[in-house]
């Protein structure tokens, strides 16, 4: 073993590493890049290496070596974060710790659960659980990136939550190492079980501050029989209300998904083709036993909310509506680097916010404009800021919308997360006893601060 007191620290620790997990686990040089960024690209950092474990055990040992040579460590899923809280420092100190080896998965059909492993991707897990008519509740437009206990991290709530609720609605167990180096095993899947604190429920939103998970047991859902959808027009922000508050109502409804011509302007741009209807829409899905159920529930949806333009559709033809509203992240990438806003605030309160957006941003820069979209039914509203000139907003940007939510009764984060980004805006939204509470928190699990330190910590 190589003594610290005569190598720097971080590469005293990677030699550990080596010799521990073997030298294939170890990342260094320009291919670890990747790894220094978010989604978004407004985030980056330098990373000393990228270390990639096996299992639990390899990441109790990582864990173990780290408080040993205190180094950093930023676990890292799928890599599409969007708030900075899996981008390394700039500082060149910090090791990430990639979880792509942990693919191990497996579905029990009868009790409608699967074990994964940290490393697979939503995607692959429902690829898995489809075999058995069976899929993960929430979904995601990142799917195919998108690690499942990356969504644990960052409680995500996706497109499905008016139905089936959030990841953490959908956690039976885990399993995490801690920053104590301390492995925490929870597998059992008993759906009652009141023994003491369901300490895994702590983990949802935790953005690898806690613990680094390892696999998760999570309950799945059947799929539906048949889907459909319907494209329903705006008039405005407040008929967009109306229409969403009546869908939250009906029993079939799984989705609810607003659009506005900006972003619209940006998928037909992308895709070379026009929308069904101009003008902002609510882009409604509709599950059932029989196609002609889905396509009869949305039709009698329309009829109740007297929308004679309502576009509805089942196979192909309703998939391409829904296509409008899955491919505004990637046509919104392709135009600049974005300031990714998401809050949700109450939906008595969600057309004025919808509507004040433009106006504080442009009080702030008049090179700034906002791309609108979210799961209205929820009170969410994703606001992509962006510059005209395509270069990253100021974080004066993100300051107006996170006053102008909180100002509507609303929060910072809906379900992206705090990470870097939204760290000094925490106290809008949380009590100081709040906060020190979640800090003794952390302090228990990881009393050396190794776990992405500069992750939604209190501002001082």
């Amino acid at each position: 073993m190589t003594d610290s007191r005569h190598t720097d620290a971080p590469e005293a620790f990677l030699e550990n590493v080596r010799d521990l997990l073997g030298s294939d686990s170890v990342l260094t040089g320009d291919i670890i890049s990747a790894y220094e960024r978010d989604w978004t690209g407004r985030w980056t950092g330098a990373a000393r290496a990228v270390v990639r474990p096996r299992d639990a055990a390899e990441v109790a040992a990582l864990v173990r070596l780290a408080r040993r040579f205190t180094v950093t460590l930023i676990p890292r899923g799928g890599g599409t974060g969007l708030v900075g809280g899996a981008v390394p420092s700039s500082e060149g100190t910090d090791v990430m710790v990639c979880m792509s080896r942990m693919k191990d998965l497996s579905i029990d059909p009868i009790a409608g659960t699967a074990l994964l492993g940290a490393g697979v991707t939503l995607s692959e897990l429902n690829a898995a659980a489809a075999t058995h008519g069976l899929r993960f509740a929430v979904d995601l437009g990142s799917r195919d990136s998108a690690s499942v206990c990356g969504m644990v991290a960052t409680n995500a709530g996706g497109l499905r939550m008016l139905r089936w609720g959030d990841t953490a609605a959908q956690i039976l167990g885990a399993e995490v190492v801690t920053g104590r180096g301390d492995v925490l095993t929870h597998l059992r899947g008993l759906t009652k079980d009141n023994v003491g604190v369901r300490w895994h429920q702590i983990l949802p939103g935790s953005e690898g501050t806690l613990a680094i998970i390892c696999r998760v047991l999570v309950r799945l859902v059947p799929i539906p029989a048949a889907v459909a959808w319907a494209w329903f027009p705006a008039v405005d922000a407040r008929d967009a209300v109306r229409i969403a508050s009546a869908a939250r109502r009906n029993v079939g409804v799984s989705a609810v998904e607003y659009v506005h011509p900006e972003g619209l302007a940006l998928v037909a741009a992308l895709s070379g083709r026009r929308p069904p209807l101009p003008g902002a829409a609510v882009i409604i899905e509709a599950s059932a036993r029989s196609p002609e159920r889905a396509v009869d529930a949305l039709s009698e949806l329309a009829t109740d909310l007297d929308s004679h333009d309502a576009v509805v559709a089942d196979g192909p033809a309703g998939r391409d509506l829904w296509a409008w509203r899955d491919r505004h992240t990637e046509s919104i990438a392709r135009v600049g680097i974005p300031a990714k806003c998401d809050v949700a605030v109450p939906l008595t309160q969600w057309a004025a916010f919808h509507d004040a957006v433009p106006v504080a941003l442009t009080a702030v820069d008049p090179e700034l404009y906002a791309v609108r979209f979210g799961h209205i039914a929820d009170g969410n509203l994703h606001i992509n800021v962006l510059r005209r000139d395509g270069q990253a907003p100021s974080e004066r940007a993100d300051a107006a919308v996170w006053d102008l939510a909180v100002s509507c009764g609303g929060t910072v984060s809906a379900e992206h997360g705090i990470g870097v980004a939204k760290t000094p805006w925490l106290s809008l939204v949380r009590t100081p006893a709040e906060l020190a509470a979640i800090e003794q928190i952390r302090r228990a699990w990881d009393p050396d601060n190794i776990l992405s330190p500069r992750t939604a910590r209190i501002p001082e």
